[in-house]
C-alpha cells in the first residue's frame, strides 16, 4: 500500500460519500493468548469493522469467573486501493479467579439498531509453577515477616518486595485486612538492584510494622499489588494511524499476589506482672534531669523525665509525680514523638514538672517508676529514674543605691555654649525658606476631587472585583456543600424505589461519590471507590464490603447482565449510611 499524505487521507475520508458505510459490519473477539496462569492478565480486544458509531459498549459473555477492567478504545481508518474502511477497537483486561477452561464470548454490540455478534474463544487457566515463574517472569512479588511468633502488642516486620525487569507505572498496593492486626508503614519505599536466579531486577521494597491486639493464630492473606505494564510497540506499521502520535494505548493492567503467611500471637504472661504495667511491650529506658539544682524560695526548678525505646511507644504511661512536702508541683503537657526506623516503631515521651519550694532547705525529688514487658527475655522489667536533690536558698534582698546627678555635669553644661549656624554654601537646586514656596504650581492637583479619584479609584475597583469573586466562590462552595449533604439522602431515596438493575446501582454509587466529595468520576472501579473512602477515614471493614459489591456490579455490567435487576440496593443503602457515620 502506498503511503498517503495527511491532506490526501482527510480528503478521501471526508469527500468520498458513503465510502466507510459501504463496508459490511463485522465483529471479532481476540485474546492475546489461549493459555494463561491464574496470576496472569489476559487482553481481550473486540474489533468492530465497517462502523465507528456503536450505540453502546460491547457486552462479552463468559466473564463470570474473571475480574474485568477497561483498557481503552481506539479508532481505525484504512485506505486500500482508494477504498476507505473504518472501525473501532474496545480493549479489556481480564484476570482469572480460578483455574479451568472457559469459553470467552461471544461479544455483542448494537449498531444502527441492529445487533451483531462475534465468535467465541477458548481460554485455559492453569496454576503457575513457582520455580518456573521465578526463572522466567519479568515481575515477581515476595512477602515475609521477621518473626512468626510474637506477643500481644509486640511488632513484627512485614516486608514486600517487587522484582521488576520491565516498564511499569501506576503502582498501588492492597494490604491484607484482618480485624486484630494493624499495619503501619515504616518510612518510604526503598529502591535498589538485586539478582535472582541469574537475572537482574529492579527491586521496590516496602516495610510495615504489624501489631496484634489479641492473642491467637492468624493467617495474613496475600497482599496484592496492582500496576500497569507498558508493552513494547511493534516496529511494523500498517498505516499512518499506527504511528505513535495517533496511539493512545494505556498498557496492560497486572495484579500480583504475594504468599499467605501464618502468625502466632502469644498472650502476655500473668506471672510477675507489675500492678503499674500499662501494656508497654519492647525495650525502653528512662532518664531524668533537674534544672537548676538550686533556687531561692518562690522560684521554680524544672524536672524533665524522658522515656525512650523501641516498641508500642503509644503505651508509655503519663508518670505521676509524688506529693512533696513544702513544695508545689505544676505538671506540663507530655510530648510524644513516634519514630520509624529499620527495626520498626519507636520514639520518646517527654514529661515535665515545675517544682516551686515554699521554704529554704533541701527538697528530695524521688525517682519515677516505669514497667514494661521485654519479648526477648520474656520478663517484666521495672526501671527507676535517678533521684534528685533541690537546694532552696534564702531570698537575697539587696538595696539598689539611689541615683543622683553626676558630679560635674552642671559645669560641663556651662562650658558647652551655643554656636551660630554658618552657611558654607548653596545647593544647585533652590532652597525653600518659607511654606508658600512649597506650593505646587500644577493646575491638575488644584482639583481635590480629581486628586482623590486618582488616588483611591484603583483601590475601589480592586475591592469591588475582589468581593465579587469572593461572593461567586462562596455561592459555588455553598452549592457544593448542599449537594454533598444531600448525596446520601438522594442515594437512599433512589434505592427505595426498587427495581434497580446492576447498571442503575453502579450509576447511583458513582453519582453519590461525585456529589459527596465534589468529584467528576466518569467510569467507576472498585479500587477507585475504596481509595476515595479510605482517604476520607472510612475503616477497612466497610471499604471491604463496598469493594465486594462494586466488583459484583462491575462484572455483571461487563458480562451483559447490567440490565438485569438486583437485590443489592438495600444492602448498599445501609452501607452508605454506615459510611456517612464514619466520615462525620
Amino acid at each position: 500500500m502506498k503511503r498517503l499524505t495527511l491532506f490526501t487521507l482527510f480528503f478521501l475520508l471526508f469527500t468520498v460519500p458513503g465510502a466507510s458505510s459501504e463496508a459490511e459490519v463485522s465483529v471479532n473477539l481476540n485474546l492475546d493468548r489461549t493459555e494463561a496462569t491464574i496470576a496472569d492478565s489476559i487482553r481481550v480486544v473486540v474489533n468492530i469493522s465497517g462502523s465507528r458509531n456503536t450505540q453502546s459498549r460491547p457486552v462479552i459473555k463468559g466473564l463470570e469467573n474473571f475480574t474485568v477492567s477497561q483498557g481503552g478504545t481506539s479508532s481505525r481508518v484504512e485506505i486500500i486501493n482508494g477504498k476507505v474502511t473504518s472501525g473501532i477497537d474496545y480493549t479489556y483486561y481480564i484476570q482469572p479467579k480460578k483455574t479451568g477452561t472457559f469459553q470467552i464470548g461471544p461479544a455483542e454490540v448494537k449498531i444502527d439498531g441492529k445487533h451483531y455478534q462475534s465468535q467465541s474463544r477458548s481460554l485455559s487457566i492453569v496454576k503457575s509453577a513457582a520455580s518456573e515463574g521465578s526463572k522466567r517472569s519479568a515481575l515477581l512479588l515476595s512477602t515475609g515477616i521477621s518473626s512468626k511468633e510474637v506477643y500481644v502488642e509486640e511488632q513484627t516486620i512485614y516486608t514486600l518486595k517487587l522484582y521488576n525487569r520491565t516498564n511499569i507505572r501506576d503502582i498501588s498496593l492492597n494490604l491484607p485486612e484482618h480485624e486484630h492486626l494493624v499495619f503501619k508503614q515504616l518510612g518510604k519505599p526503598r529502591e535498589y538492584r538485586s539478582t535472582v536466579n541469574g537475572q537482574s531486577y529492579e527491586v521496590l521494597e516496602v516495610r510495615y510494622a504489624v501489631v496484634a491486639n489479641d492473642a491467637g493464630s492468624y493467617v495474613i492473606g496475600p497482599a496484592k499489588m496492582n500496576m500497569t505494564v507498558l508493552e513494547p510497540r511493534s516496529r511494523r506499521r500498517r498505516n499512518l494511524f499506527d504511528d505513535p502520535f495517533f496511539s493512545f494505548s494505556s498498557g496492560r493492567p497486572v495484579t500480583l499476589s504475594g504468599e499467605s503467611l501464618e502468625l502466632t500471637v502469644l498472650p502476655l504472661p500473668e506471672a510477675g506482672k507489675p500492678k503499674i504495667f500499662s501494656g508497654l511491650v519492647g525495650k525502653f529506658n528512662i532518664e531524668s534531669q533537674l534544672e537548676p539544682a538550686s533556687v531561692t524560695t518562690g522560684e521554680s526548678a524544672t524536672l524533665t523525665v524522658q522515656v525512650t525505646g523501641q516498641g508500642n511507644v503509644q503505651r508509655i504511661p503519663d508518670l505521676k509525680f509524688p506529693e512533696l512536702k513544702d513544695a508545689k508541683i505544676y505538671a506540663d503537657q507530655p510530648v510524644l514523638n513516634v519514630e520509624q526506623n529499620e527495626n520498626g516503631l519507636g520514639g520518646a515521651k517527654t514529661m515535665k514538672w515545675a517544682v516551686v519550694p515554699e521554704k529554704q532547705g533541701r527538697v528530695e525529688v524521688p525517682p519515677m517508676v516505669l514497667s514494661f514487658f521485654d519479648p526477648e527475655t520474656k520478663q517484666y522489667i521495672t526501671l527507676d529514674s535517678p533521684s534528685h536533690t533541690l537546694f532552696v536558698l534564702p531570698t537575697n534582698k539587696e538595696k539598689t543605691p539611689a541615683s543622683g546627678p553626676t558630679p560635674g555635669a552642671e559645669d560641663l553644661n556651662k562650658k558647652a555654649g551655643k554656636q551660630e549656624i554658618k552657611a558654607l554654601g548653596r545647593d544647585i537646586l533652590p532652597i525653600h525658606t518659607a511654606m508658600k514656596n512649597l506650593t505646587t504650581q500644577s493646575h491638575i492637583f488644584k482639583n481635590r476631587m480629581f486628586f482623590f479619584v486618582m488616588l483611591f479609584g484603583p483601590l475601589f475597583l480592586y475591592m469591588v472585583a475582589f468581593f465579587t469573586l469572593k461572593l461567586k466562590k462562596q455561592k459555588v462552595e455553598a452549592l457544593t456543600q448542599t449537594r454533598s449533604k444531600k448525596a446520601a439522602g438522594e442515594f437512599v431515596k433512589q434505592c427505595r424505589k426498587g427495581g434497580l438493575s446492576h447498571q442503575d446501582l453502579m450509576d447511583a454509587v458513582r453519582g453519590y461519590l461525585n456529589s459527596r466529595f465534589a468529584l467528576s468520576i466518569g467510569v467507576l472501579t472498585a479500587e477507585e471507590a475504596v481509595g476515595i473512602l479510605r482517604s476520607k477515614g472510612v475503616n477497612s471493614e466497610t471499604t471491604k464490603k463496598l469493594r465486594s459489591i462494586v466488583q459484583t456490579l462491575e462484572n455483571a455490567v461487563y458480562t451483559g447482565k447490567g440490565h438485569e435487576k438486583t437485590d443489592r440496593a438495600k444492602t448498599l443503602s445501609g452501607l452508605i449510611k454506615a459510611i456517612e457515620k464514619e466520615i462525620r
